[in-house]
């Protein structure tokens, strides 16, 4: 029997090693981005990742690791993320060694930070029925409380804030489009795969969920365009 304690840590290394220390060790060694905030970005990823890691179940995402239900779109989303970790990085280290506004810094860390509330909160919200995989079980609620009281999909938008927030920080502009566009199509492949699955397994009562809940935008906006579609 395998202690869920030492598998998260163990997971939670290997998201480090995988994810966060070759950014940092880059920004270290390249002079135009050894600045403090070049690092910001970086320090706040990579604290969203651990806290994430901790509130997760490591059961559940053990169990969900074996499904074969996503379709391939987490590496799309993977590849995603890492794209916003290393976007910022190669503009930024690409230009002037000037620093960004305040301005910008702000503005990045809010958008930067709103996203990775939402993902804990979601994480929170779903408890064991939030995985890192597509993973619908037999039995398993609808969820309507927290932001799922909103919108269908609050982790994937945190997705997107946490994604677009850094290259907003550095003022790496270019990045910002390729960053969103990326993550748009990574997040709406995967979004598919898992509404057919929970309306496949769930049935009726997820599918008068999805009539009546917006995918992305909160209602009044989300309501007009679920009408429109």
């Amino acid at each position: 029997m395998t202690d869920p304690g030492r598998d998260k840590r163990r997971r939670i290394v290997r998201l480090f090693a995988t994810r966060a220390a070759l950014p940092i060790a880059t920004a270290l060694a390249v002079p135009r981005l050894r600045r403090g905030w070049a690092g910001l970005p970086i320090l706040e990823l990579a604290t969203w990742m651990v806290a994430e890691a901790l509130a997760e179940n490591e059961v559940a995402n053990q169990i969900a690791g074996e499904s074969t239900q996503d379709r391939g779109t987490r590496h799309l989303m993977v590849g995603s993320h890492m794209i916003a970790w290393w976007a910022p990085l190669v503009e930024g280290g690409a230009r002037s060694a000037a620093p960004p506004s305040r301005t910008a810094l702000a503005v990045g860390t809010i958008v930067t930070l709103a996203g990775a509330a939402m993902r804990i909160s979601a994480v929170r919200t779903l408890g064991k029925d939030f995985t890192g995989y597509v993973h619908v079980k037999q039995g398993q609620l609808v969820c309507e409380t927290g932001l799922y009281r909103h919108i269908r999909h609050p982790s994937y938008v945190g997705l997107f804030f946490l994604n677009v927030g850094p290259s907003i920080s550095l003022r790496a502009w270019w990045s910002v489009p390729v960053v969103a566009a990326c993550t748009a199509a990574a997040v709406t492949q995967r979004v598919r795969a898992e509404e057919d699955h929970l309306v496949g397994v769930i049935g009726p009562p997820y599918a008068d969920y999805l009539a009546a809940t917006p995918r992305f935008i909160p209602a009044p906006l989300g309501r007009l365009q679920n009408e429109r579609r």
